[in-house]
């Protein structure tokens, strides 16, 4: 039985049988050589769509299948990354302005009217191959309406608690850094 059998039967059975699927209704598998993320709640198909789109023009070296119906399937090759992906000082990749640096290449990728939402440090992995940096979790995109919107939700996803966290900064470091990335990436 292939792996798409596998959840069409398997899954589907359970939605038709249990009742409606809530959120993004994902599984995600991880295979030797991919990474597979089935949906399964039809509202969330079209931004679903659209995003990984945008991360095919941002990644070229990935890609995107859709199995449309019931259900969508994304699939991206598996990176094989530095690091252990933890909060532990010893084992992180980078440091909070490189990190910073390598996500505000979306706004030079893509401008100011659509970004993914979720810059989080958990969302950017490095290839141990050739240190490559690739943002994972194309779910959801967020839009701007004006340059305003669009520098504050920047702002906002690159300088909150999870990256202070992460790389023990206080908000003011955070903004001090981000303010003079942000300054060289949108001049």
């Amino acid at each position: 039985m292939t792996m798409q059998n596998a959840v069409s039967r398997e899954f589907l059975n359970i939605r038709i049988e249990r009742g409606q699927i809530l959120g993004n209704g994902r599984i995600v598998v991880a295979t030797e050589s991919h990474i597979k993320k089935y949906y399964f709640n039809q509202k969330v198909f079209p931004d679903t769509k659209k995003c990984t789109q945008m991360m095919k023009a941002f990644h070229p070296d990935l890609f995107v299948d859709f199995y449309e119906g019931e259900y969508v399937c994304v699939t991206m090759n598996r990176i094989d990354c530095l690091g252990d992906h933890t909060r532990d000082p010893q084992n992180q990749v980078g440091d909070y302005r490189s990190n910073i640096k390598n996500y505000l290449q979306l706004y030079k990728c893509f401008g100011n009217e659509v970004c993914k939402r979720d810059l989080t440090p958990d969302n950017i992995l490095y290839r141990k191959s050739d240190n490559k940096f690739f943002i994972i979790d194309w779910d959801n995109t967020t839009h701007f309406d004006d340059d305003d919107q669009c520098y504050n939700f920047y702002k906002e996803q690159l300088c909150d608690w999870r990256w202070s966290d992460w790389f023990e900064l206080d908000r003011k470091e955070l903004e001090e850094i981000f303010q003079e990335e942000w300054k060289i990436i949108s001049s």
